[in-house]
Order: C-alpha cells, then sequence, then structure tokens
C-alpha cells in the first residue's frame, strides 16, 4: 500500500485485487540406501526361496547382492554352485550363475525401473499449491514397489554314488535402492 500527502488531500494507492503469484522450480533428486536383507539354507538339487518387500515408491534401480557359503564336508573335492534369480512385482526377471567351484557371489542390477521427470518452473500462490501443481503433473511411480520374489537353486557336481548329508548352502542377501523425490523451491526476483 502506498500513502501519500498531497496538499490538504491524502492519497492512498492499495494493491491490486488478486492472489499474489510466485515463480517455483520442481526438482526430482535421486537418493539412495540399503533396501531389505534376505538369508536362507538350500539343500542340493533344490530351489529355496524368498519374498523382499520394497515398499518405496518412484524407484530408479535396485542391485541385489548374493553371497553363499557351502555347508557339504566334501565342499573343498565337489564344490556347490548357485543360480540366483529375482523376479520384479511387474513379472520382470533377471539371473546369475555361480558356477561350482567359482565365485561365490553376484549381483543382479534393476536398472530404469522409473525415470525421474526433468525439472520443471510454474507459477503458483503458494508453496503447497506449486507442490500439488508439481504432484499433479507428475505422479508417484508405483512401478518397482511390492514383492520381489528370490529363487535360490544348488548344483553340485558329485557322483551319484556318494552320499550328501547335509549338502547345502547357506546364502544371504543384501539390496541397495534408488530412487527420486519431489522438491520444491521458490525462485526469488532479483
Amino acid at each position: 500500500m502506498l500513502t501519500a500527502l498531497t496538499g490538504a488531500a491524502t492519497y492512498v494507492e492499495t494493491p491490486l485485487a488478486g492472489p499474489v503469484v510466485r515463480t517455483f522450480s520442481a526438482a526430482f533428486p535421486r537418493d539412495q540406501g540399503n533396501g531389505p536383507a534376505a538369508h536362507g539354507t538350500t539343500q542340493d538339487t533344490q530351489t529355496g526361496s524368498a519374498t523382499v518387500l520394497l515398499n518405496i515408491t518412484n524407484l530408479t534401480s535396485v542391485a541385489f547382492s548374493f553371497t553363499f557359503t557351502d555347508n557339504f564336508g566334501l565342499g573343498w573335492r565337489y564344490p556347490a554352485g548357485a543360480t540366483f534369480r529375482v523376479t520384479s512385482p511387474e513379472g520382470n526377471t533377471s539371473e546369475a550363475v555361480c558356477q561350482p567351484g567359482a565365485s561365490s557371489s553376484a549381483t543382479l542390477q534393476f536398472t530404469m525401473i522409473n525415470i525421474p521427470p526433468n525439472d520443471m518452473v510454474f507459477v503458483a500462490e503458494s508453496e503447497s499449491e506449486a507442490a500439488r501443481k508439481a504432484s499433479a503433473k507428475n505422479p508417484t511411480c508405483e512401478t518397482g514397489s511390492g514383492d520381489w520374489m528370490v529363487e535360490v537353486t544348488v548344483q553340485r557336481d558329485i557322483p551319484i554314488q556318494i552320499p550328501r548329508p547335509g549338502a547345502s548352502i547357506s546364502w544371504s542377501l543384501t539390496t541397495r535402492v534408488e530412487w527420486y523425490s519431489l522438491q520444491v523451491t521458490e525462485l526469488l526476483r532479483s
């Protein structure tokens, strides 16, 4: 409001009626962290399974890292191998094979699950309205959120006549997840 005194009359200028328009930017930065873990024991020639729940929206990538230990007393002579298979909630599958006597670890990577939106600039009356506008234009992505199925199959090169009590592997799984989020910032006029 502008007030001025001119002669004996007071002049008052009021701001224009209507909302104040402000400029905001919306960015979609990525973040990452450790996800859930799982473990189990699987007998020779069998397939064990586990379910890993990733309750994360806007997921961009997931890495599943497996390691296993051979529990068979003759493992030094007849080593175990394992096949690790992961299936996403949408049915996408990836598999890694550790040949008997070779590596006892593997990593499966799921990338490009959801792609972050491009940054944007727009006008709104408040930060909360700006966040609503940005969310409406770029809704939350649910792809990848839910139950991921893990299967572990053991194979071993061993003569049939050898008894195999305790022939199994103990395995563990860790996950590393990446996602994006909405960040709204007001752009100040210079």
